[in-house]
């Protein structure tokens, strides 16, 4: 398009250069804006159209539409400003949200927004989004030119591994960070903490910031059995022997099961593998789904029968294979259960004492849940618990019976209260013949108030 055609979309724009100029940026054509110049500094009928709106607006359109040449262009030539914005978006967000939608141009949105990053400065990118939307884009040569702002890297770390961005992380954890970094959102307290319990191993890939053996032990001391288990295979093994020696004194049974089933595990001291098997014998898991206890045979947290969690015990008695078997004392790690009785592969069956436990001036407190007798882990036939003594099927009141429950109408009204006592039949936990009895709470006792007989 020629000095002749511009002037006719000139007058055709109703002598607006401006909306001429700014079409010229969004179509990213830089040789008409370079021949849209060179009209108007030659003629008296065109209007200064470098005023800031105008500009600003055109570098807007050029960047939104991938046209890197015309963004060079308009910076290079007429001092735009890069950070500007249409309403509240940003520039650069307004890019990644084109790159986000629009693939077929990725490549030059990408180098668009490269060369407004290089232009940026930190402030126009630690406030807002826009960091952590270029940080989504998981483009390490994106992150490149963001560093070159000047922003907080620490910050650019711990939003990588919180979204799970590997490639940047990766990149990120070579430059010159401070571990010891706060964050203010989250769990964790610090970035190290992050990413112990996000990415454990980038501490331990080769890096001359990070003292590694020192990485290694607090991961294996402080992370959760999942960040032990994703970075477990590129411990050292020294450090894995020396932490399994101290998590078997320290009764660390989860640890000790972690790093016993892992590969470099294997590659223990054999005596020191032999004390880990013997310190492991004497835990099972129990699931609650199956109601099966069995002997510990991996590292794994679910069920391999139904999917089910498992929960961990400690166990004296006789085994099947690596079922309890026979007379067994079995103990919740955290101390809150206790069973005593008879089993049959894995599963409470015969007579048994189920208790719960807690602890008051340092002394054990045990309270009888149920007392009688199991079948396949339910409670089956004769049994008495806190509110019933009778017979059950399959944990469920079946049988001659009888049950005590209460409850309240209003807590502050004692006279509200009351008692039911059934004795008599129960079929599928319902009380179904015998006589039910009602008390109502008044002067600090139960008063009998009615009787009922059922045929």
């Amino acid at each position: 398009m020629g000095s002749y055609q511009l002037r006719a979309k000139y007058k055709k724009a109703n002598n607006n250069i401006n909306s001429v100029f700014l079409e010229a940026t969004k179509r990213g054509e830089l040789h008409l804006l370079k021949e849209l110049e060179a009209i108007q500094r030659h003629s008296q009928y065109f209007f200064d159209y470098k005023d800031r709106k105008t500009t600003e607006l055109g570098m807007y359109l050029a960047a939104t539409s991938g046209h890197i040449q015309v963004v060079r262009y308009l910076s290079e030539q007429h001092h735009v400003n890069v950070s500007v914005r249409l309403g509240k978006k940003h520039i650069l967000e307004a890019i990644i949200e084109a790159i986000n939608n629009n693939k077929n141009r990725d490549k030059y949105y990408r180098d668009t927004l490269d060369y407004l990053l290089s232009k940026c400065s930190a402030y126009d990118l630690d406030y807002g989004t826009v960091l952590n939307k270029i940080i989504s884009l998981d483009d390490v040569r994106l992150i490149q030119s963001t560093i070159k702002t000047g922003v907080n890297i620490n910050c650019c770390l711990a939003r990588a591994v919180s979204d799970g961005k590997r490639l940047i992380a990766e990149f990120l954890i070579n430059q010159p960070i401070d571990l010891n970094y706060s964050l203010y959102t989250g769990v964790q307290k610090n970035l190290k903490e992050l990413i112990i319990d996000r990415m454990p191993d980038l501490l331990i890939k080769e890096n001359k910031h990070i003292n590694q053996m020192v990485a290694q032990k607090e991961i294996l001391n402080t992370g959760s059995l999942e960040s032990i288990r994703k970075a477990v295979d590129v411990f050292d093994s020294s450090v894995i022997q020396q932490t399994l020696e101290e998590a078997i004194s320290g009764n660390k049974y989860h640890l000790v099961q972690e790093l016993f089933y892992s590969s470099k595990g294997k590659n223990c001291n054999p005596g020191l593998l032999s004390r880990a098997a013997e310190y492991l014998n004497q835990f099972v898991t129990y699931c609650n789904q199956c109601v099966t206890f069995s002997k510990i045979i991996s590292n794994k947290t679910v069920c391999s029968i139904c999917h089910g969690n498992l929960h961990y015990y400690t166990c004296h008695g006789t085994f099947n294979g690596i079922y309890p078997n026979g007379k067994v004392e079995i103990v919740s790690t955290d101390g809150g259960s206790l069973y005593k009785g008879e089993m049959k592969n894995g599963k409470r069956y015969g007579f048994g004492i189920l208790y719960s436990r807690t602890w008051t001036q340092g002394k054990i407190n045990e309270k009888v849940i149920y007392e009688g007798n199991w079948l396949d882990g339910s409670y089956h036939g004769y049994g008495k618990t806190e509110n019933y003594e009778g017979y059950f099927n399959r944990g469920v009141h079946d049988g001659a019976g009888r049950r005590v429950w209460d409850w309240v109408d209003d807590d502050s009204i004692p006279n509200k209260m009351f008692k039911v006592i059934e004795t008599g039949t129960f079929k599928e936990g319902v009380f179904i013949a015998g006589v039910s009895e009602r008390y109502r709470y008044l002067n600090r006792e139960y008063i009998l108030e009615s009787t009922t007989k059922y045929n």
